[in-house]
């Protein structure tokens, strides 16, 4: 049986057919659909190159193929090629047996509309909020309210006309968006750690106290910047700490101006991308305190890995972090002056860090890899089974 996945994520193809990516998605993330289905279509935006970059992960595989779509970038280039999508989508969505939709995302929506037009059975996974992610301030563009408003009534029926929703939150995403009553739901993060990835390890906190940031710098979804400002804060207030920032993108620019605007470049590192888990928790452990000021955000796979680090952690009350840390650990987004009062609270307390350190560290354990493997096959299996009944003829579409 063949699956059709859906998603926003860029690829990159170099001329020997090889599919590339910067981001979480390459061969083995394809791996625990392929537990169940025989092969993966992946329907997605690829752009042709003429090589591949150091630290580029390999996207495809023997049973996994690409139908690349038009490359386009921001809501005018889609408009432009909106009925090569729409074409296109078609033809993906004929080759396979059944779809799942990585949503929100546009991508995932052409894949649904056409799934139902064609009565393909389709699922859905849900990995962030529609709404708070076109929140005032996350995207500087007229119309953005009008997206906003779109695309959460888009994944709210996504959700309801869906034979199966999992989604990456325990109760927060489920409440905004409720499955139908007939459909399969579950809960499982995308996140992708091996067993290694888990340590206990209570640090002693050093002087000057370091500060890590993990995430991505296309938009300022992550908050890097109110994390600046709140370090000038606590700097002015005679706090003895550092901050290094882990990711790259657009924005970084925005950040790097902000950071010589507050005089801070002596104390602020900007490491770029980090490939691997492996430079990941390598970093992790040579710092003191994980902090995550997110506007927006899903279940943050950067905060459970710090937390798997066993790292204290202060971050916002979005999405579904509440879900991960206590009210004591949380902050208001976009509020630096509250943000550097956690932080100076946090640090001056010793006991306090170590009680966060190892109450994460227990927490993260519920995103072991067997622990979600276990949930994603389960919930993929259904799906396989019901579309099997219904070529059968033993079950409705609809049903």
């Amino acid at each position: 049986m063949k699956l059709l996945v859906a998603l926003d994520t860029r690829f990159y193809r170099t001329p020997d057919g090889a599919v590339w990516t910067l981001a979480q998605n390459g061969a083995g993330f394809w791996e625990r659909y392929l537990e169940v289905f025989d092969e993966v279509l992946v329907l997605a935006r690829v752009r042709d190159i003429e090589a591949s970059s150091s630290g580029w992960i390999r996207a495809d595989s023997e049973r996994v193929a690409f139908y690349g779509l038009p490359y386009y970038i921001g809501p005018w280039q889609y408009v432009r090629q909106w009925r090569r999508l729409k074409r296109e989508t078609r033809r993906a969505v004929s080759l396979c047996d059944c779809a799942m939709l990585r949503v929100p995302g546009t991508i995932a929506t052409l894949a649904w509309r056409e799934s139902k037009r064609q009565k393909k059975r389709f699922s859905v996974e849900v990995c962030s909020d529609a709404w708070e992610a076109l929140a005032p301030g996350t995207v500087k563009s007229v119309v953005r309210p009008l997206v906003r408003a779109l695309g959460t009534v888009q994944l709210k029926k996504q959700c309801l006309e869906a034979f199966g929703a999992s989604y990456v939150t325990e109760q927060t995403l489920q409440r905004r968006y409720p499955p139908g009553e007939k459909t399969v739901t579950a809960h499982y993060s995308s996140l992708e750690m091996d067993g290694g990835m888990f340590r206990c390890h209570i640090r002693e906190p050093k002087r000057p106290l370091t500060i890590l940031h993990v995430g991505t710098m296309e938009t300022h979804y992550k908050a890097q910047d109110t994390l600046i400002q709140a370090l000038r804060i606590c700097l002015d207030r005679g706090c003895d700490v550092r901050l290094r920032l882990a990711g790259d993108g657009r924005c970084r620019p925005d950040f790097e101006s902000l950071v010589r605007e507050l005089k801070l470049e002596d104390k602020v590192t900007f490491l770029g991308m980090l490939h691997g888990l492996e430079q990941v928790a390598a970093h992790m452990d040579e710092c003191d305190l994980f902090v995550l000021p997110s506007l927006v955000e899903g279940l943050p796979r950067a905060l459970i890995e710090a937390m798997a680090r066993s790292m204290p952690c202060i971050a916002a009350g979005v999405g579904g972090i509440p879900e991960l840390l206590g009210p004591s650990e949380l902050v208001e987004p976009g509020n630096p002056v509250a943000l550097a009062d956690k932080i100076e609270a946090v640090i001056a307390d010793p006991q306090r860090m170590e009680e966060m350190a190892r109450r994460n560290y227990l927490k993260s354990l519920e995103y072991a890899p067997e622990v979600l493997r276990r949930r994603r096959t389960e919930f993929y299996r259904s799906l396989r089974t019901h579309v099997h009944a219904v070529n059968k003829g033993e079950a409705r579409y609809g049903t």
